[in-house]
């Protein structure tokens, strides 16, 4: 056991708010590191938060988090 937090495809796309499908596209492109759990794949939350910084960076807007005070949804 190494300790390492992951997340399901379905969290890790509530997250990016993204759907699931495009998380499962982003992992099947290799720009989404993953391994599977048994018949479950699953996503180190070091490596989305990385993704996430990335992609802010270059002026993604779908990856900020959602403002608490807000309806949720992208920004």
């Amino acid at each position: 056991m190494s300790g390492q937090i992951d997340g399901s495809l379905r969290t890790v796309a509530r997250l990016l708010d993204l759907s699931i499908v495009t998380v499962y596209r982003m992992v099947r492109s290799g720009e989404l590191p993953s391994h599977r759990w048994g018949r479950t794949l699953r996503i180190p939350l070091v490596e989305l938060e990385k993704l996430r910084r990335e992609k802010l960076a270059q002026g993604y807007r779908a990856y900020r988090k959602p403002d608490p005070g807000g309806k949720g949804g992208r920004v």
